[in-house]
């Protein structure tokens, strides 16, 4: 038997189980502890830095002109120089296309030669002022592009060539050449600075400094007036040739996919990334095409259009490579092409795609997170089959050891029926591998058959069924016509032939002749279950069961070894979902992970889109992109754990308030203890008669009243799954939680139709009993009374009111009144418990949120107050 049976089976003393509460219900999320969603932290660092800055503007310490000077990063400033190419740029020189990346960038490696060699003749010719030609790489690549035109097609190592001379000529190279041709002015410049420091007595150390700080001053202003804007013209003139090549690649369409999983989220996370950095470049080039002939563009643009292939599949050096480029540029390079709102808007799409991909992560995580909830349910639901059908296995061995007294004879065929309800009950939801491998024993075990007969234990188990509804149907109803009873029997096979594991039954009904002769007898002219002649007749006819126990023995202990294989795999695959569980935290994400003193790629993403935007842009960026879908991932799962439980302990304290008088069954189904007591010789009872008579009646308004109970409670159960269900479909529960709620309410059903089963049985037997006052010398004896009935009743009363009240010593589930109260009673504390925690734990997080908003809300109020003093300041001026 396994150790599961042990675990499974409530204790058969009411309530001694009630506070034996599990809060790691596999279908809760519980947690004990509220979680912050906001970085209070990095929250309070900002509101000092803010208010520090605020007090500085009031106290004039900080004078408004340093707050939006272009150099300042606090706020945006005014465009720096020259942001656009003045006048026309050099004409289109070819088409770029292609169906595949390496197609376009062939053609615009083509196109490239004619605009390179074009647009530097241009830019020779836009700056007379210098010898543009001795400007390093100038004259070489004019050289090469000529070479290439002569060319019908480029290999990899000329489209290497070629995109390595678009950002000819670095600013560095052309300062050369102005250092070199105003060396006089330079010197003569450097002249008069000399002498008037050496006039005032400054250092050597002083005097260099000034020196070097003056050739650079010389050298810039000289590249600004007289080189910046044709140069602007050359770069924009590649950078429309480069943002043409990217435009065509995300035309082909990355295969970003649309349903995210354990196995493609680092895919799609990339490739998320991947799309956002070309779209935002894409759109920057739009606005300033000069930013495309920039080095540090064109070399993130070739790194990232090989991973946009619509059917890429990235290993992890490609999405490490995807990540690494997508902090790049740096924020020198944007703020020198772009305005800070237009760097600002660009950098900023790539952070939001970050911010994504952690939110993806933690979606994904959450799911999986679900899939071992989901599993751990499906591992409890077989383990609850497993115990069921070893139980019957091991009562083969029980019927044919036992078959000589009639109780336990009688309750090994009744806890055989009682596991195959179970089973049938519990099949829809067991995984389908599960499914089928208790199905493959099931039919073994229905197929074990009778030595000297060609009965098999299916045929047992249907004379049993037969029986108690037989018992069952006559023990509320007053029935005159034997052949009522015996359509009762026929209705119930036709209902019963449509469940899990009974398909089989259809050739096992008892004929008529069999029923009218072993199981209804008349009474008084009332039709009843004939206990006598069933249990001494029908179940162990014949019986010789040796080579049945035998091979029940095998069939138990190879299904115990496939059942452990089975559920070792689960519980691999649990361990392994768990390993990805880990492996998703969004805190251990590539682009999120740090090394050393380096930040994270996601960080250097964020830090240069901070560098090239407002200090409002960022506080509201962080608020509505960042810390509301925090807040949202944290409340979602305790909002949705709360309406659970409340479900479930709402659900289960309705049936408790059925099932309440189940709780003393063991005081009031005591009859035998009382005849045990009173008995004084064979069939020999003393006493008063007539409160024999009164407990009698008393347990048979007991029995009526609890299966009406059970009926009652049936009908809760089934309308249970029907809600479960209706949940399920509208999503407001989880896959977990739904299945969590219909394995327990199938539990509560295999509970419900055993003790109908048991109490049915005990009401046929207690009818089966005649009883009469003691006759001596013709004279009644009013403090002796006789009773008789079947073979071993006493013992058996003993045993079916223990059962009823207490459930099967060996059957799995048990049945019952006092577990069933017990089962339903610790599961409507176990809910409610987890209910009044997790709303415990939503108030706390929620007063978290409070004081989270609080800050923000002070936060803004500073940040307003800095704002409206910058305003006047600036337009008073």
């Amino acid at each position: 038997m396994s150790s599961y049976y042990l675990n499974f089976r409530p204790t058969t003393v009411s309530g001694e189980g009630l506070f034996k509460i599990k809060l790691a219900n596999p279908g809760s999320d519980f947690k004990n502890q509220a979680r912050p969603a906001i970085d209070m932290e990095e929250l309070n660092s900002g509101l000092y830095v803010l208010r520090r800055l605020a007090v500085a503007l009031e106290a004039g310490y900080l004078g408004v002109g340093s707050v939006v000077n272009p150099s300042n990063r606090i706020f945006p400033g005014g465009d720096w120089g020259v942001r656009r190419a003045a006048g026309g740029r050099t004409p289109a020189a070819g088409i770029i296309s292609g169906s595949t990346i390496a197609d376009i960038k062939q053609s615009t490696a083509k196109v490239l030669v004619t605009t390179i060699t074009d647009s530097l003749n241009a830019l020779i010719e836009d700056v007379p002022e210098l010898p543009m030609t001795q400007v390093a790489g100038i004259s070489s690549t004019l050289v090469l592009m000529a070479t290439y035109q002569q060319k019908p097609s480029l290999d990899e190592t000329d489209q290497k060539a070629i995109f390595g001379s678009a950002y000819i000529p670095a600013d560095t190279s052309i300062k050369d050449v102005i250092k070199k041709e105003q060396e006089k002015e330079l010197q003569e410049g450097k002249d008069r600075i000399t002498a008037q420091l050496t006039a005032q007595g400054a250092s050597n150390q002083v005097i260099e400094k000034s020196l070097a700080d003056y050739e650079k001053y010389y050298v810039n202003e000289y590249f600004d007036t007289h080189v910046k804007e044709a140069l602007w013209k050359h770069r924009a003139s590649i950078g429309e040739n480069i943002q043409e090549m990217l435009d065509q690649c995300l035309v082909l369409g990355l295969d970003v996919p649309d349903s995210l999983t354990k196995e493609n989220i680092n895919d799609a996370n990339a490739k998320l990334v991947l799309q956002a950095w070309m779209e935002a470049f894409n759109n920057a080039m739009e606005v300033e095409p000069a930013l495309g002939g920039s080095k540090e563009v064109i070399d993130s643009v070739l790194k990232m259009i090989p991973f946009a292939k619509p059917d890429a599949n990235l290993s992890a050096e490609d999405i490490s490579s995807i990540y690494t480029q997508a902090a790049l540029p740096s924020p020198e390079v944007m703020d020198y092409y772009l305005t800070r709102q237009d760097a600002g808007v660009c950098k900023g799409e790539v952070v939001k795609a970050f911010q994504q991909a952690t939110q993806n992560l933690q979606s994904v995580r959450s799911n999986v997170e679900e899939q071992i909830k989901e599993l751990e349910v499906k591992k409890t639901s077989f383990l609850q089959a497993q115990a069921s059908l070893e139980s019957m296995l091991e009562g083969v061995k029980r019927l044919s050891d036992n078959k000589d007294f009639t109780s336990v004879r009688l309750t090994s065929v009744m806890e055989c029926y009682a596991g195959l309800m179970a089973l049938s009950q519990i099949a829809g939801v067991l995984e389908d591998e599960g499914l089928t491998l208790i199905t493959k024993y099931v039919n073994q075990f229905l197929q074990l058959n009778n030595a000297n007969t060609d009965q098999t234990l299916a045929h047992v188990i249907s004379y049993m069924v037969a029986y108690c509804e037989v018992a069952e149907s006559t023990m509320a109803s007053t029935i005159s016509d034997e052949n009522t009873v015996i359509q009762k029997v026929r209705n119930k096979w036709t209902e019963l032939t449509k469940q899990k594991f009974f398909s089989s039954f259809n050739s096992t009904m008892p004929s008529e002749e069999e029923l009218k002769k072993n199981y209804i007898t008349n009474k008084n002219s009332v039709y009843q279950a004939n206990f006598g002649n069933f249990v001494d007749n029908v179940i162990t006819r014949n019986l010789n069961l040796s080579d049945a126990v035998t091979k029940a023995q095998s069939m138990l202990t190879e299904f115990q070894g496939k059942a452990t294989e089975y559920l070792s795999k689960f519980q691999q695959e649990i361990n392994e979902l768990n390993r990805t569980y880990d492996t998703l935290d969004p805190a251990k994400a590539s682009f999120n992970t740090s090394t050393g003193s380096t930040p994270s790629l996601r960080a250097q993403a964020v830090d240069s889109w901070i560098d090239s935007t407002s200090l409002g842009s960022a506080f509201i960026h962080l608020i509505l992109n960042t810390q509301i879908p925090k807040q949202e991932n944290f409340l979602n799962p305790l909002i949705q754990e709360v309406n659970f439980n409340n479900v479930a302990a709402n659900a289960v304290n309705d049936l408790l308030s059925i099932t309440n008088n189940f709780s003393t069954s063991s005081v009031y189904y005591n009859l035998s203890s009382y005849l045990v007591e009173s008995k004084e010789g064979e069939n020999l009872f003393c006493g008063d008669f007539f409160e024999f008579m009164g407990a009698l009646a008393k347990e048979h308004e007991y029995i009526v009243r609890d299966i009406n109970s059970c009926y009652r409670a049936e009908a809760f159960g089934e309308a249970l799954l029907a809600r479960v269900e209706a949940l399920a479909q509208g999503h407001k529960v989880t896959d977990a939680q739904a299945n969590s709620m219909r394995t327990q309410a199938n539990l509560y059903l295999s509970f419900i139709r055993i003790i109908v089963e048991q109490l049915a049985v005990l009401d046929s037997l207690l009818r089966s009993l005649n009883y009469e006052v003691e006759k001596k010398d013709n004279n009644y004896d009013k403090d002796k009374y006789k009773i008789t009935g079947p073979t071993d009743w006493i013992s058996t009363l003993a045993s079916l009111e223990g059962y009823a009240a207490n459930g099967f010593d060996n059957a799995s589930p048990s049945g019952g009144l006092g577990p069933m109260h017990t089962l339903v009673q610790t599961d409507q504390h176990d809910y409610l418990t987890q209910s009044q925690t997790q709303q415990l734990n939503l108030q706390n997080q929620m007063t978290n949120i409070q004081q989270e908003w609080t800050l923000v809300s002070t936060s803004m109020q500073v940040l307003n107050g800095i704002l409206s003093h910058l305003a006047a300041e600036i337009y008073s001026n």
